[in-house]
């Protein structure tokens, strides 16, 4: 019999701990992504590896003040991740028995 009083436990999860969140993870080397363990989180998507295609998501990446020089992205986080917001602004999620689904606008993120 489940105890009324006892409080389920609330797990916050990294968006790199998502596997919808953090398929396709990548980095930047030399100005161009690479893949982080392609074989964990998969291959980059094909318009990642155009050129043109990457050098205008680079672009504004970095007019959305997006430091390449380090971290890892991926390609939900690259959308999801308002202008300026600091790495705490998205990707964070509750989960745990009795916790709603979280999205963008929740109060989890």
């Amino acid at each position: 019999m489940h105890d009324p009083t006892a409080r389920d436990p609330i797990q916050k999860l990294s968006w790199m701990d998502n596997p919808t969140q953090n398929r396709s993870m990548y980095h930047v080397v030399a100005g161009r992504p690479m893949a982080v363990e392609w074989r964990k989180y998969g291959k980059l998507p094909q318009d990642y590896l155009d050129p043109l295609w990457w050098g205008d998501l680079k672009r504004r990446l970095e007019d959305r003040r997006f430091d390449l020089s380090k971290g890892y992205r991926s390609p939900w986080y690259v959308q999801e991740r308002p202008r300026g917001a600091g790495v705490s602004g998205v990707g964070s999620q509750r989960a745990g028995p009795g916790v709603p689904e979280a999205g963008p606008g929740d109060g989890f993120w």
